[in-house]
């Protein structure tokens, strides 16, 4: 499925999101841009921290962290790998892809 979104960091991006597995009520989800994307993560990471997200290791290709009870995983090239969601909610995959692109604090 294709959606669009606009981002502080780099304007309005269209990404491509597919349902990698799911079992009964729980499912994960890949979200990719169409054109990759260069975050820093430090940058990033700083934001989920201020926000109380549970930031679990970051290197330079990758930030693991928590929203509640969703896993994520967020690649430098913009790529983000969502586990635990209930792969009949894609909305909720819209409202995690808004919180990871654009954490408050963070500027242009």
């Amino acid at each position: 499925m294709r959606e669009e979104i606009d981002t502080i960091t780099n304007g309005p991006i269209v990404l491509e999101i597919t349902r990698l597995c799911s079992a009964k009520n729980i499912g994960d989800f890949e979200v990719a841009p169409f054109k990759n994307l260069k975050l820093d993560l430090d940058r990033f990471s700083s934001c989920y921290r201020s926000c109380g997200y549970d930031l679990n290791g970051m290197d330079s290709e990758t930030c693991l962290f928590k929203i509640g009870e969703v896993e994520v995983t967020l690649f430098c090239d913009g790529r983000i790998v969502l586990e635990r969601i209930d792969p009949d909610e894609f909305g909720r995959v819209m409202e995690f892809v808004e919180k990871i692109y654009n954490p408050p604090g963070l500027e242009k």
